[in-house]
């Protein structure tokens, strides 16, 4: 797809020369005569992270002397972005060529989607002449994991990092030639957001330390599974030296009281059960995402959970990977009580865990969807957010809102704007989580069609002064204020710009009198 800019050229179109009886020709104002046209080719695809692909851009300069233009991109960060040349040097009538390499990185603020770029191309002559040109840059999912294994003593820690910019779901297991070897993982998957990093600690399991005699070196490996589309498997050996639990020298004593719990046991009554672990995955997760408990209890004949009052019987070992409760049907606050037994003995241990509602934008628009630059004008704005506590609109201030419902309308708000709108929509949930949405509501420069046969140009807003140059019947310029009476029209040029007459011209889609007011002698 080609997007062309031509706005400039459309301004100037039909001019002639115009000479008055006793007097020398006109001279049109400089800056009519620095035109440029562009034509702009954006991205044929989209693009991964990492991935790359250019932009074509052809400047074709329309005037009658050599200029020079600067080209900027906003919308991404600058290193995305590498260009053939910052600025071109044109001759008159000529056309130059430009490419403009883009490789987005990998970064969690840019997420997966469209993401609204603006070229601009300004003469070094004429900044206020300059051109922005609008374009779509489509960014794919991009992936990217890390994990590392850090010892200090006996203690492991695992840290994960996300570095797509999509939440990572994962699921981790660890190898050893014997399982009693590898350290205890966490229980069920685990879901990284996009950029994040986080630090899991491991536990030895019991027999991994030996009761006696020296250190020894334990090899295994740590596996991630990911749960989305890439599949990908990351192994990560490792090697932990470990300490034993006992010295050699209480083995006397090992034994004593090994006599002593043989007898003990000849008269034992029923033990009283214990818990020694009750946890789970996440204290705070989104509905639809299984929790997943782990547990371990100690002489305990009978186990049962207790959600929100309902009774379930548990097995004494806990399953492989945890004990998983959907929470499709869950909301708010989920009691859960662990309840072991043992004869007449019995211990519980109780537990919290919140289930939310994530939040999703489900609208955010404006209307009308563009606007019209220097034109006085309304806006309105609509929005809805699921899930959302507090709402909150960053913008410019006559449009800044806070405090917001999360859905809701603000209609007919009166605005002046020179440049494309940026707006941005910030809700929190009633467990303070953030959601943001951007956008963006483009702006063109207003134009008018000349009616009459010829229409002359001014240097000021005034019939008795010298016209400058003369527009032919049907050529469109492009216009950005009035006089303070609404008699003149102001053509934008490099420096004090051109007057004309509003009656000899015909504007479409906004009134001339909505237009700023601009001082004569003003550009």
């Amino acid at each position: 797809m080609t997007v062309s800019d031509s706005d400039a050229g459309d301004t100037t179109a039909g001019i002639s020369q115009d000479a008055d009886a006793g007097q020398g020709p006109t001279r049109p104002v400089a800056a009519l005569r620095q035109l440029f046209e562009l034509a702009l080719e954006p991205p044929a695809q989209a693009i991964a992270p990492g991935g790359r692909s250019s932009v074509r851009l052809v400047i074709r300069n329309d005037g009658d002397a050599p200029a020079r233009y600067r080209l900027s991109l906003d919308g991404i960060p600058e290193s995305w972005a590498r260009y053939d040349s910052l600025t071109a040097t044109i001759a008159p009538g000529a056309s130059t060529l430009l490419y403009i390499l883009l490789h987005p990185g990998r970064h969690p603020q840019f997420p997966p989607g469209e993401h609204n770029l603006v070229l601009r191309v300004e003469p070094t002559h004429a900044p206020q002449a300059a051109r922005e040109q609008e374009f779509v840059l489509q960014l794919l999912p991009g992936s990217g994991f890390g994990m590392a294994l850090d010892q200090e003593g006996n203690q492991l820690q695992l840290l994960l990092h996300n570095h797509g910019n999509t939440p990572l779901p994962i699921q981790l297991g660890a190898l050893a030639p014997a399982d009693i070897h590898a350290p205890r993982l966490p229980a069920g998957p685990l879901t990284l957001a996009a950029g994040e990093q986080r630090s899991l600690p491991l536990r030895l399991r019991a027999g991994a330390r030996p009761l006696l005699g020296g250190s020894r070196t334990i090899e295994f490996t740590i596996e991630a599974n990911s749960l989305d589309e890439a599949g990908f498997v990351l192994a990560l050996p490792a090697r932990l030296r470990v300490s034993p639990r006992l010295d050699w020298r209480i083995i006397p004593l090992l034994l004593l009281l090994l006599a002593l719990t043989v007898l003990a046991l000849v008269q034992r009554q029923p033990l009283v059960p214990s818990i020694l672990d009750f946890n789970s995955n996440n204290r705070l997760l989104p509905r639809g995402e299984a929790l997943v408990l782990e547990y371990q209890v100690q002489d305990a004949a009978t186990l049962q959970l207790e959600v929100n009052g309902q009774l379930r019987d548990l097995p004494p070992e806990m399953p492989t990977g945890g004990y998983r409760i959907e929470t499709l049907n869950l909301d708010g606050d989920i009691a859960l009580l662990l309840l072991a037994g043992n004869g007449d003995h019995s211990v519980s241990q109780p537990l919290v865990v919140t289930v939310f509602e994530p939040m999703q934008v489900l609208d955010f628009s404006a209307a009308p969807a563009t606007l019209l630059r220097h034109v006085e004008q309304t806006l309105s704005l609509r929005w809805d957010v699921r899930g959302a506590r507090q709402l909150r609109i960053e913008g410019p201030q006559q449009l800044a809102r806070s405090d917001l419902a999360a859905s809701g309308a603000l209609e007919s708000l009166s605005l002046q704007t020179g440049d494309a709108l940026a707006l941005k929509l910030v809700a929190t949930d009633a467990y303070g989580n953030l959601l943001e949405h951007r956008l963006i509501v483009p702006a063109f420069t207003p134009t008018c069609t000349v009616k009459s046969d010829t229409l002359d140009l001014y240097g000021e807003p005034q019939a008795d002064a010298q016209p400058l140059a003369q527009l032919e019947a049907g050529s469109q310029v492009a216009v950005d204020g009035r006089d303070p009476d609404g008699l003149w029209l102001h053509l934008p040029t490099a420096e004090s710009g051109a007057w004309v007459q509003v009656d000899g011209l015909d504007c479409q889609g906004f009134a001339p009198a909505d237009l700023r007011v601009l001082e004569p002698g003003r550009g």
